[in-house]
């Protein structure tokens, strides 16, 4: 069964006055998870094969 939208995002919280803003917000966040995961990445790698070249 599909939802309206309206009240699916009643539900949420993304509704009233500031519900673009937050939408904007939550966009934004998730740009910036997903440029830091590749770079958190690399950064594991590195320092997994620093330690084990230490041993």
């Amino acid at each position: 069964m599909l939802t309206r939208p309206k009240p699916a995002l009643a539900d949420t919280g993304l509704d009233g006055d500031e519900a673009a803003l937050d939408t904007r917000d939550l966009r934004s966040l998730i740009d910036g998870i997903r440029l830091l995961r590749p770079t958190a990445m690399q950064t594991a790698v590195r320092m997994n094969t620093l330690m084990s070249r230490q041993k």
